[in-house]
């Protein structure tokens, strides 16, 4: 009987060690695939070059990003190689620092 107990607990407890270790698996995997719209900030990598840029219109073909001194750009979806997203949104500080002084 206190066999049967202790082999019980060590089942239980492995249950839990799985259960801990699939949800750090879970937080630490990056979405796989996230949808871009308008607005957003890439980082386009191709086999030539790269381009950083805002998003201002997706089709079919490509991506147009509106690079920050080059005008616009289409990259053809079977040109890409890498694609980042900032997550991050603009900060003021230094703006709202010259205002303020």
């Amino acid at each position: 009987m206190i066999l049967m107990i202790q082999s019980e607990v060590r089942e239980v407890r492995l249950m839990h060690v799985y259960r801990v270790l699939f949800g750090l698996l879970i937080l630490t995997i990056q979405p796989i695939s996230m949808a871009q719209i308008v607005g957003d900030r890439l980082r386009v990598t191709t086999t030539e070059s790269r381009f950083d840029g805002y998003v201002t219109a997706i089709d079919s073909t490509g991506i147009d990003l509106d690079l920050r001194n080059d005008g616009s750009h289409v990259v053809p979806h079977a040109d890409i190689v890498r694609l980042e997203r900032f997550m991050r949104t603009r900060s003021y500080k230094k703006e709202g620092l010259l205002i303020g002084a």
